[in-house]
């Protein structure tokens, strides 16, 4: 079994042999190393990451927290997104990783983010970490083009985390709320990716539609 100081020299060697690495490339990197350690070995990682999100805080280290869950860590980045008074990369990656961390003080937040120019990347985070009150911010993009990637796979992620019913009783009581368009506007959003880009199937599409729609009972 590989001891903290093992995994500690590792974990240096890898993120010097990709310091120039894209941010996904450096997650894959990670991921894959974790899927090689032992559940015994996955907690003293969770521990060196914990030690390097106090003493350094980098981006790095932020991004190590959406790796694999991290006991505590939550806070500290709510801390630090709290803390940035613009948006850069710094605030991007805590938002996407704050997704993983869900509680109030984390949505609030990430919420502040909505109408910023990451309100692309707050979407999907809030929406993880509770959809049902992200919801009127969802629907509320519905029309802008330029949005539909993003809301297309929220609303899937929701569907995979919970259940195509579930997210059908959610979108059917929503739009008893909402404009008659609602019911179109969702549609152009769910067909906006065709075949394997979409991660819906046509019958997915079909029964949500008709459920916003009042086409199914």
């Amino acid at each position: 079994m590989k001891t903290r100081d093992n995994i500690e020299q590792e974990m240096e060697a890898l993120l010097l042999q990709n310091y120039y690495g894209e941010d996904f490339e450096v997650v894959s990197l990670f991921r894959g190393y974790v899927d090689g350690l032992s559940e015994a070995e996955r907690v003293l990682m969770q521990e060196v990451v914990a030690r390097r999100l106090v003493m350094t805080g980098s981006i790095v280290d932020i991004l190590l927290c959406g790796v694999l869950p991290v006991a505590g860590a939550g806070p500290i980045l709510v801390n630090l997104l709290n803390a940035e008074s613009r948006t850069s990369q710094v605030t991007r990656m805590l938002i996407q990783v704050l997704r993983h961390y869900p509680g109030e003080e984390a949505y609030r937040a990430v919420e502040r983010f909505l109408d910023s120019d990451q309100e692309v990347e707050a979407l999907p985070a809030l929406a993880a970490m509770d959809f049902g009150r992200t919801l009127p911010a969802l629907v509320r993009n519905l029309r802008k083009p330029h949005f539909q990637g993003v809301l297309l796979h929220c609303l899937y992620d929701r569907c995979k985390a919970s259940s195509l019913d579930q997210l059908i009783g959610e979108l059917r009581e929503y739009a008893t709320t909402c404009a008659v368009n609602f019911g179109s506007d969702l549609e152009a959003v769910l067909r906006s990716k065709e075949g394997r880009y979409n991660p819906f199937t046509p019958e997915q599409i079909t029964a949500l539609v008709d459920a916003v729609e009042g086409r199914q009972g």
